[in-house]
């Protein structure tokens, strides 16, 4: 559940109630900001647990998904990392053996290969 819940203190406006000699009325309220405005729903005091568990979750779940973009984000930037690396030249002379076998194949494409039981 998205939001914050916390004690909200008031007085009431009437004359006689004991507010107006410093003791507020306290309630619990879920603030949260729905189309840019903020909303202040009362908490029935039966829910109050089941309302702050939800809460919590939902700060949970966006703390995660936050660290996830973060970890993708990462990922995304090693596998490129890797993948210039992999196209960058790593030494020099392992490349021409490389071009030196694939020359060697061309030339012995359509030469029968032995095979069979080694001798030792």
């Amino acid at each position: 559940m998205k939001g914050s819940v916390y004690e909200l203190k008031r007085k009431c406006g009437k004359p006689g109630c004991k507010c107006t000699k410093g003791q507020l009325h306290a309630r619990m309220v879920l603030s949260a900001s729905e189309g840019g405005r903020t909303t202040l729903d009362v908490i029935p005091s039966g829910f109050l647990v089941e309302v702050k568990i939800k809460v919590q979750r939902y700060q949970e779940l966006r703390r995660c998904r936050a660290r996830l973009g973060e970890l993708h984000t990462k990922m995304l930037q090693i596998i490129d990392e890797m993948e210039a690396m992999r196209r960058e030249e790593m030494i020099p002379g392992k490349r021409r053996a490389t071009a030196e076998r694939s020359e060697q194949n061309k030339r012995n494409k359509g030469v029968p290969q032995k095979r069979g039981r080694r001798r030792k």
